[in-house]
Order: structure tokens, then C-alpha cells, then sequence
């Protein structure tokens, strides 16, 4: 969702020594964050439709620069899967077949935003074990 690229990034702030001045914080997992246009409220309005097009051509370029899996995590996308579902389908057609889970519809394979890039990550390591 738009305006969350960093939300991995900033994480939830745990920390060991509160008092810290100094946080040292490790590389992300991820390589790269595209954000889409798009918003569904908590009550699963949508807010913003999900721009397609730009979110196409975004995958696209992920796919020319050799990146070929993706995390799809979306503020609320949790409770009201409408928007990942259509983004799980659109990376098929920018050349991307790795993702963080697949939807089977029935509420099992929900990913909160916040673990789905490192359990993402964890996948692909074991997928090559």
C-alpha cells in the first residue's frame, strides 16, 4: 500500500536496551519495495482502487532486473484479501512465480503484513534445502 514502503523496515521498534543511543538495526531481507496504489479501509471499504496498470509495469521492471519472487503484504489485505488476490494473479503476467503464500479462500494462509517479507525470505531458504 502506498506510503508503507518502510514499515519492514522500521519494524516495532523492540529493543533490548531501551536507553539505547545507538541502534543497530540488520540489512533487510528484501531487495526492494514497490508500492501499490491502492487503500482498503479497516472496514473494508475501498478507499483507492488498485491501480493495475502501474503496479504492472512496476513488476515488470522487478522481472528485468532479475528479481523473480515477490511479498505481497497490504495494509488491512489480512481481513479483506480482494487487492492481494489480484496482485498474486497480476505477477504471473510480469514473469514473477515466487510468492510469500498462495489463497485457497478459506482464512488459512493469512500473512500479517509485518512477518510476510522474512517468512517469505525463511520459504525460499528452505524450498532449497
Amino acid at each position: 500500500t502506498r506510503g508503507f514502503a518502510d514499515a519492514l523496515r522500521i519494524g516495532y521498534q523492540n529493543r533490548p536496551d531501551i536507553f539505547a543511543l545507538r541502534i543497530l538495526k540488520p540489512e533487510p531481507l528484501y531487495e526492494r519495495v514497490v508500492e501499490a496504489n491502492e487503500r482498503i479501509a479497516a472496514s473494508g471499504d475501498v478507499v483507492d482502487g488498485l491501480d493495475e496498470q502501474g503496479l504492472s509495469e512496476a513488476l515488470k521492471a522487478c522481472v528485468a532486473d532479475g528479481i523473480s519472487s515477490v511479498a505481497i503484504c497490504l495494509v488491512h489485505g489480512y481481513r479483506y484479501p480482494a487487492h492481494e488476490k489480484r496482485i498474486w494473479k497480476l505477477r504471473f503476467v510480469a514473469g514473477q512465480y515466487g510468492t510469500n503464500h498462495d489463497f485457497r479462500g478459506d482464512g488459512v494462509d493469512v500473512i500479517v503484513s509485518q512477518p510476510a517479507g522474512p517468512n517469505w525470505y525463511a520459504g525460499l531458504l528452505l524450498a532449497r534445502c
